[in-house]
C-alpha cells in the first residue's frame, strides 16, 4: 500500500503541477510584473517620502487591474478544468501514466478530495501578486498564516480543514491586498490617455501624461488625478499641492477677473461651467504638457487616442493641440473643438485631441504646443491659464469629414466626424436619401454608433453642431476605415 499510495501521490503532482499549476505561475509572473510596474510608476510620482499614504479609488484599480484579470483567468480556466479532472480525467490519465489501476484510483481519490483546495490557490496567489509588488512583508504574513493552516493542519487529513485552510488563505490575501494597496498618496496626475479603438491597436495607444511639474515662481499647481502611463520625472512639492487645493472649491468656478485679482486659485472649475458649448466664457486653470519621455510630435501624440482620430493632420490654422479633462471629456463630445488659450500676453488656437485627469479647466498639451505658449519653458506646468472654445479658425474650402471606425460597415455604423469648425452636437444616419433619419448614440472613444443594420453600403449622414447649424454628407460609404468628406462645414 505504501508504494501505491507513494506512486499515486507522484502521479497525482505530475497532473497537478503539469496542468494546474504551470498556468496559475504563468499568470502569478505575468501579473506580478504588470502590478509591480504600475506600483513602482505611481511611487515614482507620488515620492517616496511619506511612508503613509494614501491613494484615490482610481490609483487603486489601476494597480490591482492586473492581478484581478489573473484573477479572473484564473477562476474561468482552472474551474473546469479541476471539475473534469474530478468527474471524468483523473483516473485515465494517471492510468496511463502510472499502468496501473490501483495507482489510478489512489490518484482519482487523491484529486476528489483536494480538487477545490487547487482552485482556492490559484485565487489567492493572484491577489498575493499586489502584495509581493508593493508590500513584501504583507506577503510574508499572509503566507505564513495561509501555509500554517494548510500545511500544518492538512496531515490530520479533514478535506474541510484543508478547504477551510484554502478559503482562509483568500480571505488573509484579499484583506491584505486591500489594506496594503491603500496605502498610497492621493495623487493626482494626468490619467493615462490610452485607448483601444476600432481602428487598430496602437504600439503607443496615447503617450501622455503629466505627473508632475517644475513651477515657475509664485506659482500653486494641483496635481491632475492619474492612471498609470509615461512619466515626467515629478519636482513639484506636496506642500505646493496642498495649499493649490485648500483655496479652491469644485462648486465656484472661477472668472479671469477674480484669477487676476489674487483672490481665488486659478486651478478648479465645475464640470458644467467648463463644458458649455456655445459659450464665450472664459475659464483659468492648470496647464500641463505630455508625451517628453518619448518625445512625440504633434499627432504622433495623440493618433489613435482618447478621440479615435487615426490618419488625421492638425488643419492649417492651428498652432497645436490639447487634453481635456476627464470632468468635461465624457464620451468625446468636445473631441474636435478649438480652444483659444492665453499665457502670458500670448495666445494660441488649439484643438482637443485627447482626454486627460485633473479640474474641468485643466489643459494637457502636447509638448510642442506647450513650448509655444510658454516660449520655451521647461517645466511640466503652470497654473493660471486662461482659455476659451472658439470656431475652428479653418479655411472657407475645409469641408467636415466622417471617419468610419475599423471595422464598420452597414452592419455597424460607428463613425467620428473630424475636421469640424464646431463641435458636433447630433448626428443621424438616413438609409433614403434623407426622407426618414435615425439618430445615432455617441460612445466611448468618440464614436457615433447607430443601433441596427443598414440596407446598402452607402447612406446619408446629417451632423448638427452645438449651435444648431447642419451639414448633410451624401453617399458616405460604410466601410471600415473610409473617409467621406462633405461638401460644406459648420
Amino acid at each position: 500500500m505504501e508504494s501505491t499510495y507513494a506512486t499515486a501521490w507522484g502521479v497525482f503532482n505530475t497532473i497537478r503541477w503539469g496542468l494546474i499549476m504551470v498556468l496559475v505561475q504563468v499568470l502569478e509572473q505575468t501579473s506580478l510584473t504588470f502590478v509591480g510596474h504600475a506600483w513602482g510608476a505611481w511611487r515614482r510620482v507620488i515620492g517616496v517620502e511619506d511612508l503613509q499614504p494614501k491613494a484615490k479609488k482610481t490609483n487603486i484599480l489601476a494597480i490591482n487591474r492586473p492581478d484581478l484579470h489573473s484573477l479572473i483567468i484564473a477562476i474561468v480556466i482552472e474551474v473546469p478544468m479541476c471539475l473534469f479532472l474530478t468527474y471524468f480525467g483523473a483516473g485515465p490519465l494517471a492510468r496511463y501514466l502510472s499502468g496501473s489501476d490501483e495507482v489510478a484510483d489512489v490518484t482519482a481519490m487523491m484529486w476528489r478530495t483536494m480538487d477545490w483546495c487547487c482552485i482556492f490557490y490559484a485565487m489567492p496567489t493572484m491577489l498575493a501578486t499586489v502584495l509581493l509588488a508593493t508590500r513584501p512583508r504583507w506577503y510574508l504574513w499572509q503566507i505564513l498564516a495561509g501555509n500554517f493552516l494548510l500545511r500544518d493542519l492538512q496531515p490530520l487529513k479533514f478535506t474541510f480543514i484543508t478547504i477551510a485552510g484554502q478559503i482562509s488563505h483568500f480571505a488573509i490575501a484579499l484583506l491584505a491586498t486591500l489594506s496594503a494597496v491603500a496605502e498610497g498618496k492621493e495623487a493626482k496626475a494626468c490619467k493615462a490617455h490610452g485607448v483601444k479603438t476600432h481602428h487598430h491597436h496602437t504600439k503607443h495607444a496615447h503617450n501622455s501624461t503629466a505627473f508632475g511639474f517644475s513651477l515657475p515662481p509664485k506659482t500653486s499647481t494641483v496635481l491632475p488625478t492619474t492612471t498609470l502611463a509615461t512619466l515626467v520625472q515629478p519636482t513639484i512639492q506636496s506642500s505646493q499641492v496642498k495649499d493649490a487645493e485648500a483655496k479652491t472649491s469644485p462648486g465656484n468656478p472661477i472668472t479671469a477677473q477674480e484669477a487676476r485679482s489674487g483672490a481665488v486659485s486659478t486651478t478648479d472649475s465645475t464640470p458644467a461651467a467648463a463644458v458649455q458649448t456655445a459659450s464665450s466664457e472664459t475659464f483659468i486653470g492648470l496647464g500641463t504638457r505630455y508625451g517628453l519621455s518619448d518625445g512625440c510630435t504633434e499627432e504622433n501624440c495623440w493618433q489613435n487616442g482618447a478621440c479615435s482620430f487615426v490618419d488625421y493632420e492638425l488643419p492649417a490654422g492651428l498652432d497645436g493641440s490639447t487634453c481635456v479633462s476627464d470632468a468635461i471629456f465624457g464620451n468625446g463630445e468636445n473631441c474636435g473643438g478649438c480652444i483659444a488659450v492665453t499665457y502670458m500676453g500670448k495666445t494660441l488656437k488649439i484643438m482637443v485631441t485627447n482626454r486627460t485627469g485633473g479640474n474641468a479647466t485643466h489643459l494637457d498639451m502636447t509638448p510642442n504646443t506647450w513650448s509655444k505658449l510658454t516660449n520655451g519653458y521647461s517645466g511640466g506646468g503652470v497654473d493660471g491659464i486662461e482659455w476659451e472654445w472658439i470656431a475652428c479658425p479653418l479655411l472657407e474650402s475645409s469641408p467636415l469629414q466622417v471617419h468610419m471606425h475599423k471595422g464598420a460597415s452597414q452592419y455597424w455604423f460607428a463613425a467620428t466626424i473630424e475636421n469640424a469648425t464646431l463641435r458636433t452636437k447630433k448626428v443621424e444616419v438616413s438609409s433614403d436619401e434623407g426622407a426618414t433619419w435615425k439618430a445615432a448614440t455617441l460612445h466611448g472613444p468618440n464614436m457615433w454608433e447607430l443601433t441596427g443594420t443598414l440596407p446598402s453600403a452607402t447612406a446619408w449622414v446629417r451632423v448638427t453642431s452645438i449651435n444648431g447649424d447642419e451639414v448633410i454628407v451624401k453617399d458616405v460609404t460604410l466601410a471600415s476605415g473610409k473617409v467621406t468628406k462633405a461638401t460644406e462645414n459648420y
